[in-house]
C-alpha cells in the first residue's frame, strides 16, 4: 500500500440499496438530537453552503467536492462538548473567547429498525480557531436505548486543516447483503493537500474503520508525491471484504515523475491503516 495518497472514485453502480438514506425530517432531527444531546437545534432552509475546492497539482487538478452541499444547514447551540469542539470554537486572537453556535450539515442512514449511522460536518459561527481544528467531521452510530436514540459509538476524522467531507456513500463491498459506509474527509498542512478515505463495516456493532488511507494527495515535503486511485468494486466484492482493491495511477513518487503515469492494481488487507489508531 502506498504510504501517501490516493483519489477515491466510486462508480454509481456501487451504491448500496441496503442501508437506507433517511429523508424524513422528523427522523433526521431525532438523529441530530442524539448527536448533540441537550442542545438547541434550528433548521435554516434558506442557508446554503458549498465548500468544494479545486487545487492544481502539476498537470493534475485535485478536485475536493463537498458531499453535503445540497443538505439542510442547522444552527446547533450549546457548550463545546469535546476536545475537538473546544479547539474549533476558540478565537486564537482573543483569550477565553469561545463560540457556542455550530453551523452543521449531515447525512443519516437507517441500518436497522432503530439503528442509524450519520456523518456530520460543522464549524463554529464567529470562531477563529487554529488550523489544527478549523472545522469538524463526525461519524457516529446511533441506536435506541430505552426508547431514546443515543450515540453508541463514534469515530472522528483528522481535523488538521480540515474544511469539508468529500464523499458519503454506502456500498455492498463484501459480495453479500452487508453494507459498508464510505467516508472521505480532507486534511493537510505543511505542503500537503489530501483527503482520507475510511471504510466502515456496518454489520459490526462498533463503528470503527476496516480501512483507512489517504484518498487524494499532493505532497511536496522533502520529496514530491502525487497519486490518484480508484476503488475497484468488482474485485473488492470478489474478495468478500477480506481485501479492498484499487487501480492506482501514480504521477509522481519520491520526486520521480512518470510519463505516462504508472498504473498498478493493489489490494489492501482488512485493517490496513487502522491498527495504530
Amino acid at each position: 500500500m502506498h504510504a501517501n495518497g490516493i483519489l477515491l472514485v466510486i462508480a454509481c453502480a456501487s451504491i448500496s440499496r441496503g442501508a437506507e438514506l433517511v429523508t424524513d425530517e422528523v427522523t433526521r432531527l431525532k438523529v441530530l438530537e442524539a448527536m448533540f444531546p441537550g442542545m438547541s437545534i434550528t433548521a435554516t432552509p434558506t442557508r446554503h453552503l458549498d465548500d468544494s475546492e479545486k487545487f492544481p497539482a502539476g498537470k493534475v487538478t485535485l478536485d475536493f467536492p463537498d458531499a453535503l452541499k445540497g443538505e439542510m444547514v442547522y444552527q446547533i447551540t450549546g457548550a463545546p462538548a469535546s476536545d475537538n469542539e473546544r479547539c474549533a470554537s476558540e478565537d486564537v486572537l482573543q483569550e477565553h473567547a469561545r463560540s457556542s453556535v455550530r453551523e452543521a450539515r449531515f447525512k443519516a442512514y437507517k441500518v436497522a429498525e432503530t439503528d442509524f449511522v450519520a456523518v456530520a460536518q460543522y464549524k463554529f459561527v464567529g470562531a477563529n480557531p487554529a488550523m489544527a481544528c478549523p472545522s469538524i467531521a463526525r461519524i457516529v452510530r446511533v441506536g435506541s436505548q430505552n426508547g431514546v436514540l443515543k450515540v453508541s459509538s463514534e469515530f472522528d476524522p483528522d481535523t488538521t486543516h480540515h474544511w469539508s467531507v468529500q464523499r458519503i456513500e454506502t456500498a455492498p463491498l463484501a459480495g453479500d447483503a452487508s453494507d459498508y459506509l464510505l467516508v472521505e474527509s480532507n486534511a493537510g498542512g505543511a505542503g500537503t493537500i489530501d483527503s482520507e478515505l475510511y471504510l466502515f463495516d456496518l454489520s459490526a456493532q462498533k463503528l470503527w474503520p476496516v480501512l483507512a488511507t489517504d484518498a487524494r494527495l499532493s505532497a511536496s515535503i522533502e520529496k514530491e508525491d502525487l497519486f490518484v486511485q480508484h476503488l475497484d468494486v468488482a474485485r473488492t466484492r470478489s474478495r468478500r471484504g477480506s481485501r479492498f482493491c484499487f487501480t492506482t495511477t501514480t504521477y509522481v513518487e519520491e520526486d520521480k515523475t512518470f510519463n505516462p503515469p504508472k498504473v498498478t492494481h493493489p489490494c489492501y488487507r482488512r485493517g490496513e491503516g487502522v491498527d495504530d489508531q
